[in-house]
């Protein structure tokens, strides 16, 4: 079909205005995850007081903890600083929907979150259903804690609360309306078992220095993962999914974890790791 002049000059102007109209949206496009982190050369990792994964030094104002290590190592990979961003856990998705950090570890990819961010498809750690307890003798097998005498506080409509509901109908069971209250109640020994996921068991040990962290089998196990910014660039999502995996099959996610609790004072063997593999076979 042969267009005339006035036809190309009405299409020539058309396109411009389409020019006009496309460059603020261009401009309002916010940079790529990947790019800013190689752009201003600093890996930015939300952190919040959370041991043994994140933990602060008040007076130094300085962050600790696994989950720290394990930024300071991708970002060694990465030839970049490591900046710590604080924040909290229900804060952790809309400070990544803002852009204010790059990435969270041992941040669950739950229903809910996932309509609001992203997850690389590598887990960070696997943590297990567990309990504590002052015996010297524990309890193997979730069917030994079910009996009577065995008095296990926890914290009340949690996940944790739910699966012992179902599952141990003989135990006494106090349920409590906050994990600082369950802990309470542990610790003044009007209940003889702590039940919480095992890293918060493992955070407590490390806090009062007694007590007996259990996985008992089966492993009750659920997949930590690591939060990034939903946008159209996949490349920081992809990056991170390689060495997530990389990190957990060789070895180096449940290495820095051990170390920290040896700096902290505490035997990792005297401990349930982090790998799946592990937990499940006790």
């Amino acid at each position: 079909m042969e267009i005339g002049r006035r036809g190309l000059r009405h299409l020539g102007l058309a396109a411009a205005a389409g020019g006009v109209l496309a460059a603020p949206a261009l401009a309002q496009q916010p940079a790529s995850t990947w790019d800013g982190i190689r752009g201003r050369r600093a890996l930015r990792l939300g952190v919040t007081s959370s041991e043994p994964w994140y933990a602060k030094d008040p007076a130094a104002g300085t962050w600790s903890g696994c989950g720290v290590a394990l930024g300071r190592q991708m970002a060694r990979d990465m030839d970049v600083e490591l900046q710590c961003v604080e924040t909290t856990w229900a804060n952790a998705p809309a400070g990544l929907q803002a852009g204010q950090f790059d990435t969270m570890f041992v941040l669950d990819p739950t229903p809910a979150r996932a309509l609001a961010i992203d997850f690389p498809f590598a887990p960070v750690l696997y943590y297990a259903l567990g309990f504590m307890t002052r015996d010297g003798d524990p309890a193997k097998t979730w069917a030994e804690l079910d009996r009577p005498e065995a008095t296990i506080a926890v914290p009340l409509g949690t996940a944790m609360d739910r699966w012992i509901t179902r599952n141990l109908t003989k135990a006494s069971i106090t349920r409590l309306a906050t994990i600082d209250e369950t802990l309470l109640h542990y610790q003044s020994g009007r209940s003889k078992i702590l039940v919480l996921y095992h890293p918060a068991l493992v955070a407590y040990r490390l806090k009062v220095g007694q007590g007996t962290v259990v996985v008992p089998k089966p492993a009750i196990t659920s997949v930590a993962g690591a939060g990034v910014r939903r946008e159209p660039d996949k490349t920081w999502r992809d990056y991170m999914t390689s060495v997530l995996t990389f990190y957990y099959e060789n070895g180096t996610t449940e290495d820095l974890y051990k170390t920290y609790l040896a700096q902290r004072g505490l035997d990792p063997a005297s401990v349930p790791g982090i790998r799946k593999e592990s937990l499940e076979r006790g």
